[in-house]
């Protein structure tokens, strides 16, 4: 007989909060994100600012969560933490230092960090892949974005 796995907790809890707080974090550090996009000259396809957050507060929550699905694969979650210090420091790059070309180029590199995850994640836990995948796809409209507004600007 089978026994169902039961939930931890404690570990679901930190793998959200650590997230989030990466989220936090850098864009506090990144320093008035919002006044800044608003400031941009940005493509048609360009969201409004306001809805940037509340994308990034449900990815994180995802990306927490896949985490914690996977997380008895060590090299899952050596990936996972990867990408998550190469996200925590793009809206510093990009915001805060005004490196647009140079974010790109980290954004690129994330993109392919994100992918490598996604694919550990889904040899462990298929439901811990699909939640990446609303990241996957948010980082090629960034990885778009991110192009647009460096031609642009």
């Amino acid at each position: 007989m089978k026994l169902k796995k039961t939930i931890d907790f404690a570990s679901l809890i930190m793998n959200l909060f650590i997230a989030q707080a990466v989220g936090f974090l850098s864009g506090f550090l990144a320093n008035n994100i919002g006044e800044k996009y608003e400031s941009m000259v940005k493509p048609e396809f360009a969201l409004p600012g306001f809805l940037f957050p509340i994308i990034w507060v449900i990815l994180y929550f995802f990306m927490g969560f896949a985490n914690y699905l996977a997380r008895e694969n060590k090299k899952a979650s050596c990936l996972y933490y990867m990408q998550l210090i190469i996200n925590f420091l793009w809206p510093i790059f990009f915001f805060g230092l005004d490196l647009k070309f140079f974010s790109l180029i980290w954004l690129i590199i994330l993109f392919i960090m994100i992918l490598a995850t996604t694919k550990e994640f889904f040899k462990t836990n298929f439901l811990s892949g699909l939640l990446m995948l609303p990241y996957i796809i948010w980082s090629v409209y960034a990885l778009y974005l991110n192009f647009e507004i460096w031609r642009l600007n």
